[in-house]
């Protein structure tokens, strides 16, 4: 865990290392779905903001339909002042530190808002566009549904006789298939998945469930009892192969849901709360 938190710090440092030699420019685009999100890593006093454009142009020049991420330390009072002129699905402008070569996509270091004026038709346009629903369909699971917030197409399936979430883990088109094909393949053998990802997460929490979350009253479970009140409420399915399966734990892990990762070609490689 230490490692991990060191990792993530010094990334960072060499990103704001990279900010210091970016030059000035002023950024006009639209904010995504998920507006500002904020985290603070242990020990840190600032906030870590990032807000991310889904359509962007430099100035005047051209738009961009790409992905930028502005970023941010911030104490208290920046952050809230920030989240009351930055909302969701709409536009904005700042100076900032513009960083086009970072690693997977642009990147920037948020100085300071700038005035939107006058009014740009194009982004404008976009605005609009992103507020209409998306739907695809499927012979198989019916229609799945945009939800831009997560990034993620939204739809239902029957599970074992009962409905649940079936969430495919991308919003690009031309990505679908590939997490239609891992949803059959997880549906078209659907008790040994069940058995196979129920049975990789009792013995992997069981002995945490045994030694640590039993409440006074209660007696140690087995496998087949922590099995018997795991009940699945959504599958996620990715691209490349990958999945998540959530459960409500009732009453395991007090509320608490479980979470099954893994791969069609791996199984389940990973169990927690």
């Amino acid at each position: 865990m230490e490692k991990i938190l060191g990792d993530l710090i010094e990334r960072e440092r060499l990103m704001y290392d990279r900010f210091s030699l970016a030059p000035k420019t002023l950024v006009t685009g639209v904010i995504s779905a998920t507006g500002v999100v904020c985290g603070r890593l242990r020990g840190q006093e600032l906030w870590s903001m990032t807000v991310r454009l889904d359509a962007w142009r430099i100035g005047n020049g051209p738009i961009r339909i790409e992905r930028l991420v502005i970023h941010k330390k911030m104490n208290d009072d920046e952050l809230r002042q920030l989240k009351a002129v930055i909302r969701p699905n709409s536009i904005f402008s700042a100076i900032v530190r513009l960083d086009e070569d970072a690693p997977n996509y642009p990147q920037a270091l948020y100085e300071v808002s700038a005035p939107y004026t006058p009014v740009d038709v194009e982004l404008e346009d976009y605005v609009h566009q992103m507020s209409k629903t998306v739907t695809i369909e499927s012979d198989q699971f019916g229609t799945f549904t945009l939800d831009r917030r997560l990034g993620w197409f939204l739809g239902k399936l029957s599970w074992n006789g009962s409905q649940v979430d079936l969430n495919l883990g991308t919003d690009q088109l031309e990505e679908m298939d590939g997490a239609l094909k891992v949803a059959t393949h997880l549906f078209n053998e659907t008790s040994i998945w069940s058995s196979c990802i129920t049975t990789y997460a009792a013995e992997n929490l069981l002995p945490l469930k045994n030694d640590s979350w039993l409440r006074d009253d209660e007696a140690e479970l087995t496998i087949d009892e922590f099995q018997s009140k795991m009940h699945l409420r959504g599958i996620t399915v990715y691209p490349n192969g990958a999945f998540d399966f959530e459960y409500n734990d009732g009453g395991l892990f007090w509320g608490h849901a479980i979470s099954v990762s893994g791969t069609i070609h791996s199984g389940p490689t990973r169990a927690e709360i």
